[in-house]
């Protein structure tokens, strides 16, 4: 068992949260330990240990000179967020059992009170439009015979923004990898900006309000307005490019 009453005590420490796994790695002075979503106990981890731990996740948040505490607030949160996604998709799923779909919506109901949750929610379902299995008339008269409100908003407003949404996911997938630097860092970008909502914004802005986004910034990316300036392109030139 680790140690944490120094941590609680200021001490800043470096982690990595993960909702999907339930897990948070807590390093201070070389040492590590994991945490759990369900657990308050930090177990100490050999330095071989913590890496398999996470390498099924692709959610995985590093934080920098945080308290125990925070640590805590982040992968409570996170784990609240990735059971939304999970509840999100049966909802959405035409194959999940019609008992699972009634009970999805109130439950998402419940957890769209923390704006957190809902706004990452809202940033993964702009990300591209809806492939053709999934159920949206469905989830919206569930969700509107559960009295769930802020869940059927949400499903009208994805419903809105579909070919919006297409055209803006076509638009990113035909910018080269260059524009980037590499194949990797339009990955890193592309990440960053799910969850700085321009996917979402974009598709709200669609058609008049193009312009405004090229001040929808990337944290961490200086080039962000060129990516901008290029993807808004390739946006006004996606309906040119079908007729072509």
């Amino acid at each position: 068992m680790y140690n944490a009453g120094r941590q609680d005590g200021g001490v800043e420490l470096r982690a990595l949260v993960s909702g999907q796994a339930g897990l948070a790695i807590v390093f201070e002075e070389g040492h590590a330990a994991s945490l759990r979503t369900d657990d308050s106990v930090l177990i100490a981890r050999e330095s071989y240990e913590w890496p398999y731990m996470l390498a099924d996740a692709d959610d995985v948040v590093e934080l920098n000179d945080v308290s125990l505490g925070e640590i805590k607030s982040e992968l409570s949160l996170a784990s609240r967020k990735d059971g939304a996604l999970h509840l999100v998709l049966i909802l959405l799923d035409v194959e999940s059992s019609d008992e699972g779909r009634r009970r999805s919506a109130p439950c998402l109901e419940g957890m769209f009170s923390d704006e957190g949750v809902r706004r990452f929610i809202e940033n993964r379902l702009f990300v591209a439009p809806l492939p053709s299995t999934a159920d949206l008339e469905g989830a919206l008269k569930i969700a509107r015979s559960s009295h769930s409100e802020k869940v059927e908003n949400l499903l009208q407003e994805i419903q809105r923004n579909q070919d919006a949404a297409r055209l803006c996911r076509q638009a990113w997938d035909t910018l080269p990898a260059d524009l980037f630097g590499g194949a990797a860092y339009k990955e890193e970008f592309g990440f960053e900006a799910v969850n700085a909502g321009v996917f979402r914004r974009l598709c709200a802005v669609q058609p008049a309000g193009l312009s405004a986004a090229l001040d929808f910034e990337v944290p961490g990316f200086p080039n962000s307005r060129e990516v901008m300036k290029r993807w808004i392109r390739e946006i006004e030139e996606g309906p040119l490019r079908i007729l072509r």
